[in-house]
């Protein structure tokens, strides 16, 4: 066999397909090193899209955060905040509102109990007598409650 191979290397067919392998070996070579380089951009550009992702998580959780702020009181804490905002009786009692509002005198004078924790309405002792405060007042409006 090394007869042939010693003749093959002498016809000019030989030396071009020589010359296409070495091309192709360059090429190959020119491939892998970007292939390298693709794979490295490839693996950065996954951590940034993680980042990201938890980034757009971070911010949707504050803004879920400042919903359930901004709903901190369900429907019977505000049917007694625009009663106190809209009624045009001067002195209101836990059960003045429960019979004006049907509710519950138990229900409405816990649901008293937790606007006043949170400054939504205050007590004036004399006369003894509900009200609703500046707070109760913005948070109606804030919310779009009332207009």
């Amino acid at each position: 066999m090394g007869i042939i191979i010693d003749i093959l290397k002498d016809i000019p067919l030989t030396a071009v397909l020589r010359e296409k392998l070495s091309d192709q070996e360059k090429k190959m070579s020119v491939l892998e090193t970007e292939n390298s380089s693709l794979k490295d951009e490839n693996s950065n550009l996954k951590t940034i899209v993680e980042n990201l992702r938890k980034e757009i998580q971070r911010r949707d959780d504050i803004i879920q955060k400042e919903k359930s702020r901004g709903n901190l009181f369900d429907d019977i804490h505000i049917k007694i905040l625009s009663h106190l905002l809209l009624s045009n009786v001067r002195e209101h009692s836990s059960d003045s509102i429960s019979r004006s509002l049907k509710l519950n005198p138990q229900t409405t004078k816990l649901h008293i109990e937790e606007l006043k924790l949170h400054n939504m309405i205050k007590f004036k002792r004399f006369p003894p007598s509900l009200y609703i405060s500046q707070e109760g007042k913005q948070y109606l409006i804030k919310n779009k409650l009332v207009s």
